[in-house]
């Protein structure tokens, strides 16, 4: 028995097995020497070195869990000769296989540390010492707020603020070039010169330049540090001139007609420098030169020079022009920063001819613009409007038998307002504004100058007539014709008469060109479709809107659409299709202007044009403008259309409130859809979608479109860019017109960064703002922004699931009244409305959820009673909704009327 425990014992202690024989037998197994694991610590590694700390990371194997791993660093910097176990210490933490710590804090960049790792364990430790040697980074240089000081005519100094760089081991150099001898040139290849350091700057002090750097000539300087450690601000540019006098901002002031006053603004280093004045009588001597006429010192002043001129006569008299130039002499150098030189009247007041806007049968306005450099420097000016009506009392005098108005002001002219204008259509209005000002008057197109002038000018009241052209988008080729359908054609009066129907897809704007008893058999007589009876009957005009040339029952006709794109036919590009057939080339170019045209009652035209859309066998992929040059007065309007009434076509070409590829619309491409800069517009049923990658663009840019209508459109993105926006309206300086109306629109998915489903530019404030009723922004980055201290309405409106605001301004301000609208967010609570008008009816933070019938398929028929018979009354505006479904007496809030709730 014993013999047996002793050869167990034997044989424990051979696997490292002791046995302690106490009450409880108890057993500690212990690594037998020579294959016990050991920790093994090496690869001492310091890495993420900054200028206040840096990492260190060992690797580790083997030992037990009670091993414990520090690392010690001292300063060699502060204390040579340190010994790292003496000093701080931190404790390494386990990453993977390896131990490491952080030190940070430290407080001297570029300081030398001794650095030592201890590792304790109950197993031995092999490895050891690990020990380094590290250097902390530098801190880099900063540079900014470079100053120039102490110009003159031979240099300059500079002075650059800098931070950072503790160790001092960066420079900085200024380089400098002369940029009015070498436009644009590279100061880094030019001249240098070593800037020294002070406490928290850089200085230098240029000198000694000569020609070719002479006075007044601009450098370029660019001032660059070089630093181990790294730079910031590096390069500093900047120019300057070589002259210390720096003149600018002349301004004219108290001009009347036997004088003036001059002043002009300037800095300088010190006060040794004149200035003086020239001039010279510019319409007595033509191209006369100032520097050899009169001379008058300048007077100095804290930051001004300035001069007085009175009492001139003859030759320089009331209504001249003068030639002036201000020079300054000054030893350390002159430079002129802005224009020194101007020409200008002898008079206190000059005034253009008069200029007409908004002409209606009720009233217009009326302006004589200032000359920009003749602005009343006084009050003493008198200036009234006067009218009366020719035609009723033939030969009458303004300002005998008219009324009498006050001037209402605007930018840099005298306007007056007239809304009591009694006129039938075609009458001519007689109109004067008398002017007096003691000081001087200069009309400019008639070179009078005195101290009292009438200008005159005459108007005729509008009374438009309707012109249609037709929009048939790939649409080339003949609609109909004898050959095809209708059979033969018969026009009596303004009557077109079919033996048979035409297609029901035909209808007002589209053009008829037929042979008359006089063309011998050959097309001789087109004509447009203005209304529609039936598919056999039309009310058709010629191309002056007037009665066409009869015809009896002739086979000779064919049928076209006007215009295959909307952007061709406002510029007067004619469908190809008319163009090449060879029966038309009398017609090819029936609309003969280009770009635009007149159609204002003073030009003898005195028209509406209506542009009907219809759908063709294509998208119209063309962006279209209404440019300038359609000229009109406020009673004749623009309206761009898609036709839908049985009087304009059979079968609707409009949508009716959700996208269809079967009706009309606009694909753009990286482009802005639809612009117009005319007033009184209509754009209504419309579909828009914007297509592409391009940032910028815009469904509709409505510029300076008051007193239009912007209606019953869809407009959409699928474009990728960013800062789109669906409807842009911009308003500025319009006479004589009040607000427009944006009613019964959907604007959805202009999602992108920063895109806005209606950004309304400026506007006219309080009540001739922008009317926005009924519309549906859905799933749009912004869904509505407007400009500060303007005013919209903002009634029934839905706004929902914007990215970002529901609403948003360039300040609080900006709105006349919101009521009754849904919001998906509270955002309107940040936006106040005018004093008055207290916001009502508004419902907040609505969820889109279950609001409609299909929004994943954008059909927004209501199907909630946040919606449905929510809104205000606004029978008085319009009757129908985006599809032409007549609102019951309760409206709903959105584009869309469940009919009948």
């Amino acid at each position: 028995m014993l013999r047996i425990f002793s050869m167990l014992f034997k044989y424990i202690a051979v696997f490292g097995i002791v046995i302690s024989c106490t009450s409880d037998v108890q057993v500690e197994i212990l690594p037998k020497t020579g294959t016990r694991s050991d920790l093994d610590v090496s690869n001492l590694v310091i890495k993420a070195v900054t200028s206040d700390g840096f990492s260190v990371a060992i690797k580790s194997s083997g030992g037990t869990s009670s091993a414990v791993h520090k690392v010690y660093f001292c300063n060699r910097t502060v204390s040579p000769g340190c010994d790292p176990l003496t000093g701080s210490s931190a404790l390494m933490k386990k990453l993977g296989t390896n131990q490491e710590a952080i030190i940070s804090g430290l407080l001297n960049p570029a300081d030398n540390y001794a650095i030592e790792i201890l590792s304790t364990d109950v197993v031995p430790v092999i490895g050891l010492p690990l020990s380094a040697i590290q250097d902390l980074d530098g801190t880099p240089i900063s540079l900014s707020n470079m100053v120039f000081s102490r110009q003159n005519l031979n240099g300059l100094d500079i002075s650059v603020d800098f931070s950072g760089d503790n160790e001092n081991n960066a420079t900085v150099r200024a380089y400098f070039c002369n940029s009015t001898d070498s436009p644009a040139c590279d100061p880094l290849l030019g001249d240098s010169v070593l800037m020294s350091r002070n406490a928290s700057n850089y200085t230098v002090s240029i000198t000694g330049l000569n020609s070719p750097n002479d006075e007044g000539d601009v450098l370029n300087f660019s001032v660059v540090a070089v630093d181990p450690d790294g730079t910031s601000g590096s390069p500093l540019l900047g120019t300057d001139y070589l002259a210390d006098l720096r003149l600018s901002g002349l301004v004219k002031s108290s001009i009347v007609s036997d004088g003036f006053s001059v002043r002009v603004n300037f800095s300088e280093s010190n006060s040794n420098s004149t200035v003086n004045f020239y001039w010279c009588n510019e319409t007595d001597s033509p191209g006369c030169n100032p520097l050899i006429g009169n001379v008058v010192p300048m007077v100095r002043g804290a930051t001004t020079f300035d001069v007085d001129i009175s009492g001139l006569v003859a030759p320089n008299n009331h209504g001249d022009n003068l030639s002036i130039v201000i020079e300054g002499i000054d030893p350390d150098g002159v430079v002129h920063t802005t224009s020194m030189t101007d020409i200008f009247r002898l008079t206190d007041m000059e005034l253009s001819d008069l200029n007409f806007y908004g002409i209606s049968q009720s009233g217009f306005f009326i302006d004589t613009l200032i000359s920009d450099y003749n602005l009343e420097t006084n009050s003493n000016l008198d200036i009234k409007a006067y009218w009366c009506n020719d035609t009723i009392s033939p030969g009458c005098d303004p300002l005998v038998s008219g009324n009498v108005y006050s001037t209402v002001g605007g930018w840099h002219s005298y306007g007056f307002e007239i809304t009591d204008l009694v006129s039938s259509p075609g009458d001519t209005i007689l109109v004067a504004v008398e002017i007096n000002d003691v000081d001087g008057v200069y009309i400019t197109s008639s070179t009078n100058a005195s101290t009292s002038e009438i200008l005159t000018a005459s108007i005729i009241t509008p009374n438009p007539k309707d012109i249609f052209r037709s929009v048939g988008p790939g649409q080339t080729s003949v609609l109909a014709s004898n050959g095809t359908v209708g059979g033969n054609l018969t026009i009596v009066g303004d009557t077109a008469t079919f033996d048979n129907n035409l297609l029901s897809s035909n209808g007002v704007g589209d053009i008829i060109f037929y042979g008359t008893p006089a063309g011998g058999g050959s097309y001789d007589a087109m004509a447009f479709i203005h209304s529609r009876t039936d598919n056999r009957t039309f009310t058709i005009k010629n191309i002056l809107g007037t009665a066409p040339t009869p015809t009896v029952s002739t086979s000779l006709w064919k049928v076209y659409r006007a215009y295959t794109s909307l952007g061709d036919a406002l510029i007067g590009e004619e469908n190809s299709g008319i163009v090449s057939d060879p029966d038309l080339t009398t017609f090819s170019n029936f609309d003969s202007w280009v770009d635009g045209r007149d159609i204002s009652a003073q030009s003898g035209a005195d028209e509406n044009w209506n542009f009907a859309l219809y759908a063709g066998t294509q998208p119209d992929t063309v962006p279209a403008e209404i440019k300038t040059q359609w000229v009109k007065d406020k009673e004749n309007t623009i309206k761009v259309f898609t036709v839908k009434d049985p009087s304009h076509v059979g079968i609707s070409q409009r949508h009716q409130g959700i996208w269809s590829n079967t009706k009309y619309r606009m694909v753009i491409s990286n482009a802005t859809a639809l612009i117009t800069h005319t007033n009184t517009t209509t754009i209504e049923g419309l579909q828009i979608e914007l297509t592409g990658s391009s940032s910028g663009v815009t469904g509709i840019y409505s510029r300076n479109n008051a007193e239009g209508f912007i209606s019953h459109n869809i407009i959409k993105s699928t474009n990728t860019g960013d800062n789109l926006k669906a409807l842009s309206y911009y308003d500025y300086s319009q006479r004589g017109v009040n607000h427009t109306t944006v009613f019964n629109n959907l604007f959805y998915d202009f999602s992108t960064m920063n895109s806005i489903g209606l950004y309304i530019q400026w506007q006219s404030q309080g009540s001739k703002s922008i009317r926005v009723y009924n519309n549906t922004f859905y799933n749009n980055y912004i869904a509505f922004y407007n400009k500060t201290y303007r005013a919209s309405y903002l009634v029934n409106n839905i706004f929902l699931d914007s990215v970002s605001l529901d609403i948003d301004a360039d300040g609080t301000g900006g709105l006349y009244m919101a009521n009754y609208n849904i919001w998906g967010d509270s955002s309107i609570d940040n936006h106040a409305t005018t004093s008055g008008n207290p916001k009502t009816g508004n419902q907040k933070n609505v969820i889109s959820t279950n609001l409609f019938f299909n929004l994943p398929g954008r059909d927004f028929f209501p199907m909630n009673s946040n919606i449905i018979n929510s809104g205000f009354d606004l029978s008085s505006e319009f009757t129908d909704d985006i599809g032409g479904t007549p609102r019951d007496s309760t409206y709903d809030i959105g584009a869309v009327e469940a009919a009948g709730s």
